[in-house]
């Protein structure tokens, strides 16, 4: 038997979400081993190094233990600092320091102004090509016999943990998340009438009932207006893994919703819904696109469908719908008692 318009929405839609949650499970995964180096240091902190050991080290990536505490026999200025500039303030952003290892010198990085101490914890990193062009390059021009003296790495002092807790907190976080959708999927798959297409179109009876009407009605002829399909008694609007529908005959408020976008005040483009509302609360906004023209054919035909319906949209309308809806409810019964006896409604 093949599958109807709802039970191929809600397969879709579990599809979805299984495929997304295993995806984000992956992928947190993934970055954790891409970061097994750093979350090594993070976990057992910095490790203390001798000048022997940091002047072996050809690289910043070369040693496992790259979160350090290095002690030196002198540290020197280089006198160079980053500031930043706002606003007529001038504030010191980092400041390089020369500390002395053996024969070598390793550059030092830290935040603020330059500090007199010879011991200092930070992490082994690469000098960006303007650190080593406008620091080194430029000690070396000025003194030509330290040349080649500085070590091809540096040490970056500061918090080290900061973006492993951040990235620890998004990470559990999105793991959490992925794990709720790959049971809520799990779980959906193997109930259908778990699924929240299901359980919205449960106010309207009984689940595979309303759910071979509205597939019966979809096998035939009908209206399809973009996503929206206008069936004998049914109004079924279906984008992509969603799916939501109503009764003609349950439908007591439509209207056409205008958003307007601008950029720097100016009008660049409109998009059209048509917003339609049923006596249980629900609520579809059936997308138009960018064409009022087919907004209002949409409206048009759901209003010839559902003519006891209130159209249109007004502040009075929206109040009364959301404080007064009983009310609401009882005008647009009303108006369904006066189109099924036009001369009952003549005669008063």
């Amino acid at each position: 038997m093949l599958e109807g318009i709802v039970t191929k929405a809600i397969r879709r839609s579990n599809r979805t979400l299984l495929a997304l949650s295993v995806v984000g499970i992956l992928a947190v995964l993934a970055l954790v081993a891409l970061n097994t180096r750093y979350f090594y240091n993070f976990i057992l902190g910095p490790a203390p190094v001798t000048a022997d050991e940091v002047t072996g080290y050809t690289g910043a990536g070369q040693p496992q233990r790259y979160w350090v505490t290095v002690t030196g026999e002198e540290v020197y200025d280089t006198g160079i600092q980053y500031v930043n500039q706002e606003s007529g303030k001038e504030t010191v952003e980092n400041s390089y320091l020369a500390l002395v290892q053996n024969d070598r010198l390793l550059l030092v990085k830290v935040p603020g102004e330059a500090v007199e101490q010879t011991t200092f914890t930070g992490w082994l990193a690469e000098m960006s090509d303007d650190e080593y062009r406008e620091i080194v390059q430029s000690i070396e021009t000025d003194q030509p016999e330290l040349t080649g003296v500085f070590l091809p790495f540096m040490l970056e002092t500061g918090n080290f943990r900061l973006n492993g807790i951040l990235g620890i907190v998004i990470g559990l976080g999105v793991l959490a998340a992925c794990v709720v959708g790959l049971v809520k999927g799990i779980r959906r798959s193997g109930d259908p009438n778990e699924h929240p297409i299901a359980r919205r179109l449960a106010r309207l009876g009984p689940v595979d009932f309303v759910i071979s009407r509205i597939e019966g009605e979809m096998t035939s002829n009908h209206l399809t207006l973009g996503k929206a399909h206008l069936t004998a008694n049914w109004l079924v609007f279906a984008p992509g893994s969603d799916l939501q529908a109503a009764r003609f005959e349950d439908i007591a408020w439509i209207y056409k919703h205008v958003t307007t976008y601008r950029t720097y005040g100016i009008p660049v483009s409109k998009r059209f819904v048509a917003k339609v509302f049923d006596r249980f609360g629900g609520q579809m906004t059936i997308e138009a696109g960018n064409k009022e023209s087919k907004a209002d054919e949409l409206v048009r035909a759901i209003y010839e469908r559902a003519p006891w319906a209130l159209a249109g949209f007004t502040p009075d309308l929206e109040k009364a719908w959301k404080k007064d809806r009983t009310a609401f409810l009882d005008a647009v019964e009303q108006r369904r008692k006066a189109a099924a006896n036009p001369d009952a409604a003549l005669n008063r």
